[in-house]
């Protein structure tokens, strides 16, 4: 069981691993702000801090890209299987549950899918 749990860890680490890589400067907080657009609130950035840091972020995103093209074929094979690890995962555990529990986990993810919603329509600009 345990091994199953590390597999299905592992394989969305480095789905979020890879995707972060290649495209941090297109990362949404929960509430859709990219984060440039964060940290520009939250830092309280001026105009010329931000066009700075977005000149900053981008020679990063360029030598990330770089550096990862050799692997992105590889990495979107790896996500692929990821996700077949994953679901593989899912189905063997929701097998190994009785009807009770497999009704407490998917209450259980309904909630949290909920609260996320929530937090999400209380966000502010």
């Amino acid at each position: 069981m345990l091994v199953l749990i590390a597999a299905f860890g592992a394989g969305g680490a480095v789905g979020v691993a890879a995707d972060r890589l290649l495209h941090i400067r297109h990362l949404e907080n929960q509430c859709g702000m990219s984060y440039l657009d964060q940290i520009t609130h939250d830092w309280h950035l001026s105009p010329a801090q931000r066009q700075s840091i977005d000149a900053i972020m981008d020679r990063q995103h360029q030598q990330i890209t770089v550096l990862y093209k050799p692997l992105t074929t590889q990495m979107d094979s790896l996500g692929k299987v990821a996700d077949h690890i994953n679901d593989s995962t899912q189905r063997q555990i929701r097998a190994v549950l009785t009807p009770e529990q497999l009704a407490l986990m998917d209450s259980l993810r309904a909630d949290e899918k909920r609260r996320a919603e929530r937090f999400k329509s209380t966000c502010k600009d």
